[in-house]
């Protein structure tokens, strides 16, 4: 592990990788810039790759720094940062999320009544651009994007939007899947897990997230879990597609339909009709990327 020297070793540092996203990347600095946290903090940014540097975003937060990480992949660039701190705990998020005034202090309190060897999954809170007017891809998201709590108390694992790690967890069960498109997390915390060291989950540690709000970026989403997710059954020695789940969904979403549609904000004909197309659309397009995504999976394992 190594350390800048200008940097003295905080409690604490947030890790957040980027690529493209210097304007939604300031906005989440300037929310860390006002954490009501009183203990010692940094900020690595890890560059995985942007064609325009945010080096000139980073300078303008004393408490920020920026390290490339070139390699694809945002498990590589996390990795990257946290061989750059020695501090105790590394807290993650996105440069698009929008970390709440007590984000940190909350994680950290979370972590201190753990053992050392502890992981927190906060609150991820979806929201639309324009409330008023969700686009249809929005409307979905906000009601299935990001369960965190699922993830955590059903799944084993939490997403990196909202996540605080100590270091001693780290070196017990090692870092992230470098080679993983998506769904390093999710191994990750498999690995945890199987370690004696499930992640808790802390209801009132809250970062905001914004939704997709094209249907294209719906689907890019459902491409990139799709690889990730084949990527962790071949590391499982698992058949990369689970063909009983996937004939299976592939019946109409009526039921679902159903379930859902009652919840659906704003309550409009708008929004309703909204989130029927955004369901059918992930309904159809769901398993194509599953098994569009299995055979790029086995393309790369032959190599």
């Amino acid at each position: 592990m190594s350390n800048d020297a200008n940097f003295p070793t905080p409690l604490v540092t947030v890790v957040i990788p980027v690529k493209d996203d210097n304007q939604r990347l300031g906005l989440c600095l300037q929310d860390l810039s006002r954490q009501d946290y009183e203990g010692a903090f940094d900020v690595i940014i890890a560059d995985n790759g942007s064609a325009t540097s945010p080096q000139s975003i980073v300078n303008d937060f004393a408490f920020a720094r920026l390290i490339q990480a070139p390699q694809n992949g945002s498990y590589f660039a996390r990795n990257a940062a946290i061989r750059h701190t020695d501090a105790p705990v590394l807290a993650f998020t996105d440069s698009d999320c929008r970390p709440q005034r007590d984000w940190l202090r909350t994680g950290i309190e979370s972590l201190a009544g753990l053992p050392d060897r502890a992981a927190v999954g906060g609150a991820i809170e979806l929201f639309a651009q324009d409330g008023r007017r969700p686009t249809p891809a929005e409307i979905w998201e906000l009601q299935h994007g990001l369960p965190q709590k699922m993830y955590v108390e059903q799944q084993g694992f939490a997403a990196t939007a909202n996540l605080f790690v100590t270091r001693d967890l780290f070196d017990q069960v090692g870092l992230f899947s470098e080679t993983m498109i998506s769904s390093g997390d999710r191994e990750w915390g498999g690995r945890a897990a199987a370690a004696g060291y499930p992640i808790t989950y802390v209801e009132a540690c809250v970062v905001r997230h914004p939704c997709r709000r094209k249907l294209s970026e719906l689907t890019r989403k459902l491409r990139r879990l799709a690889i990730g997710q084949a990527q962790l059954r071949a590391a499982r020695g698992e058949p990369l597609v689970a063909w009983g789940a996937l004939l299976k969904n592939l019946k109409p979403p009526f039921r679902s339909l159903i379930r859902e549609v009652p919840k659906v904000r704003p309550k409009t004909p708008r929004a309703i009709a909204g989130y029927v197309v955004a369901a059918w659309t992930c309904t159809y397009v769901a398993p194509y990327e599953q098994i569009r995504a299995s055979r790029i999976v086995k393309t790369q394992h032959r190599k």
